[in-house]
């Protein structure tokens, strides 16, 4: 009930913060909602965290009320009177009615129908993955759920002796929603809602962006219900990451942007300088974004000043409204602790040398990015979301230009014996012999964590999937097709440029790794509007195409969802050149341990851990760093971890209130003759050891 009741709070008193603004539409009343409600729960975790409440959904409820009360005043005083969403007239309404539908022609119902459909099917099987499958993902066990659950056992956002820098050294705004999630639902399970959401939003804004930058409203719908069948975008929307919150952050700042073209009200503006403020402090990574935000914003300004002085007051206004909501929300996420115990913003060096060319000189930087440019150019050319049976390897190998006698005659695969899935950076190597000086270009180690595979086959993963036959066949050649074409707006070639810089900055930014498909979800945000252009084209031979493009992305739709809902071995997942045919099953009806580790290398001594641990105990934990500790609090958190093997400390004294020692091979103790071999994770055994009092 208490629960309820914070929720109930929370959404009364962002929609009257809501009303204050004077949204014009249904996207910008659902958009803005989205903002702030999260901005209003990350600031209630950081006001909580410092009563070391974060844990009590009685202080929930009492912020809650406490915001209730401001928010009623504010609309109070300004004599507001609060209208129903759905009483308003509004002029950019989604076009989906019965009038509309039957005054398309007989191509447009064969796009929109399936479409639309598809959409909401696959919507609906996405929510049902959100409430009956517990995340499973990799950065999830290791770190975003994990510190969720260290941070509700200590009440606050308080620094601990993490065994992964992970969980302490991010930035932990993201971590609010996920931890509030989990306080009002009681579901591990539900904290997926965040990322679920997040998806919709990315819709609402692709289709906000898309008629601000003056597409129709069919272009504009046919552009949004594309981008939410892009194959990376479905992978991310029932995850517990935050790369699909950030993609909904970044498309509610340039909707934000466009709006104010449109209004000239400096709301707006201020709205976007608390979207870019909240996805600061989510993940360092989205500085790259804001280059290209950046650029949109330089050309709104000048669009809409009638003059310098009109200009200089528009820059003013947003330099303070931002310094305002960075001081808010970016600083209090962990980059203000970060400058204190590491002495920068983004952590030790070891972290940040590990993800970027910051210690490279320009030359390697310059080559290396060239290279990575042709490496994430290939990863787009991929079936994604396709199961990988023999027709789509097939089809795949010609997309990248191979055949199998090729293949089979050039291609050496690794020896899987002690295939180590999770270490995808020290994985034996697939040896190229062929005389493609391309595919060795690409496949060298330089400026690369893993290496590239130019032979992988689709993949339907979180991790390793990008935008699929609709991204290839579709939105790139629309895009550059945009940025040249003489029918192509001035907006959407400021949007068509944004993706190119964008894509062009993770290339150079860092060391390629098979696992960046989720960043380029971002790129969404600006290179889907120009997609609409192809609706306008009168030549039959391009009908045609785009309607066996639609139903290839559909199926491909369809089927990543499917699989996504399931298991698949761990090499066929981490390293698809393999020939042999996917093992697939279904988990829902499997334990949650199976659920939470896919059947994974962690699955079987998690599941002894299990068996052997009290649901209630203390357990001290020394595992190395990246290691599945999630599974370790049990269900609704009830166990007690004390992390000892501390990735800036070093090893740390057992804590007297521990009842068990779980530990791994390189623990510096001798094991005791009670010690249990719990099972081997990546060729280290896990022990469990029951201490005295």
């Amino acid at each position: 009930m208490m629960a309820f009741i914070s929720l109930l709070l929370l959404l009364l008193s962002s929609y009257l913060f809501t009303q204050l603004l004077h949204p014009k539409s249904r996207v910008e009343i659902l958009i803005t909602l989205f903002c702030l409600v999260t901005a209003q729960i990350i600031m209630s975790a950081n006001i909580l965290s410092y009563f070391h409440r974060l844990d009590k959904i009685g202080a929930w409820v009492l912020i809650g009320i406490l915001f209730l009360i401001l928010s009623t005043l504010l609309v109070y005083s300004q004599g507001i009177k609060v209208k129903s969403t759905f009483s308003l007239d509004f002029s950019s309404r989604f076009p989906f009615t019965r009038k509309w539908l039957a005054n398309l022609t007989l191509l447009e119902k064969s796009i929109f129908i399936p479409l639309i459909g598809f959409v909401i099917i696959i919507g609906i099987m996405n929510l049902y993955l959100v409430f009956n499958l517990a995340p499973g993902n990799h950065d999830s066990m290791t770190s975003h759920l994990a510190r969720v659950a260290y941070y509700l056992q200590q009440g606050s956002y308080e620094f601990y002796q993490a065994n992964f820098w992970g969980q302490v050294v991010h930035p932990r705004n993201s971590t609010s929603l996920f931890l509030y999630s989990y306080v009002v639902t009681g579901s591990e399970n539900l904290t997926q809602l965040v990322q679920y959401i997040s998806y919709w939003i990315t819709i609402l804004s692709i289709y906000g962006i898309s008629t601000k930058a003056g597409m129709s409203r069919n272009q504009s719908l046919f552009s949004a219900l594309v981008g939410g069948l892009l194959i990376s975008v479905l992978m991310q929307s029932t995850t517990t990451q935050n790369d699909l919150l950030l993609t909904a952050y970044i498309g509610s700042i340039v909707y934000y942007f466009f709006t104010f073209l449109k209004s000239g009200n400096k709301q707006h503006l201020a709205l976007a300088t608390l979207a870019i403020s909240i996805s600061l402090g989510i993940k360092a990574s989205i500085l790259l974004a804001m280059v290209p935000v950046s650029i949109i914003a330089v050309w709104i300004f000048n669009k809409s000043g009638n003059n310098f002085k009109t200009k200089v007051r528009y820059y003013l206004f947003t330099a303070v409204a931002f310094l305002i909501s960075f001081i808010l929300f970016t600083l209090p996420s962990g980059y203000l602790f970060n400058i204190q115990k590491f002495g920068h913003p983004l952590g030790p060096e070891l972290v940040r040398v590990s993800h970027t060319f910051e210690s490279e000189s320009p030359g390697y930087i310059i080559e290396n990015g060239i290279r990575n440019t042709a490496r994430y150019a290939v990863e787009f050319l991929s079936l994604d979301g396709l199961p990988t049976v023999t027709p789509v390897r097939k089809a795949q190998k010609r997309i990248r230009g191979y055949s199998q006698e090729h293949y089979d005659k050039y291609v050496q695969l690794p020896e899987y014996e002690n295939y180590d899935p999770d270490l995808t950076d020290k994985r034996p190597s697939i040896e190229y012999t062929g005389n493609r000086s391309w595919i060795h270009y690409l496949m060298e180690s330089q400026g690369s964590r893993a290496q590239f595979n130019y032979f992988k086959m689709p993949a339907t993963n979180e991790d390793f999937s990008y935008w699929g036959i609709f991204g290839f066949a579709l939105v790139w050649p629309l895009l550059f097709y945009s940025l040249f074409s003489k029918k192509s707006s001035e907006a959407l070639k400021i949007l068509a440029l944004s993706t190119i810089i964008f894509f062009l900055l993770q290339a150079f930014a860092g060391p390629y790794d098979p696992w960046r498909g989720r960043y380029f979800n971002i790129a969404v945000i600006f290179a889907l509007p120009s997609t609409g252009l192809i609706l306008t084209t009168n030549y039959d031979v391009i009908k045609a195409y785009l309607l066996a493009i639609i139903f290839g992305g559909l199926i491909s739709a369809l089927s990543g969802t499917i699989l996504k809902s399931g298991y698949i071995s761990e090499k066929e997942t981490y390293d698809n050149s393999i020939n042999n045919e996917y093992t697939f099953e279904f988990l829902f009806t499997k334990n949650r341990i199976a659920q939470l580790t896919r059947l994974g290398p962690y699955y079987e001594p998690l599941l002894e851990f299990n068996a052997q641990v009290p649901s209630d105990a203390s357990v001290a934990v020394y595992l190395p760093g990246d290691s599945f500790e999630y599974p370790l609090f049990g269900k609704n958190y009830t166990r007690t971890l004390y992390p000892i093997n501390s990735f800036i400390n070093g090893v740390q004294p057992v804590p007297k209130d521990a009842e068990y020692l779980l530990y791994s091979e390189n623990y510096p103790s001798e094991k005791l003759e009670n010690d249990i071999l719990l099972g081997k994770v990546l060729n280290s055994g896990w022990y469990l050891r029951t201490l005295e009092k």
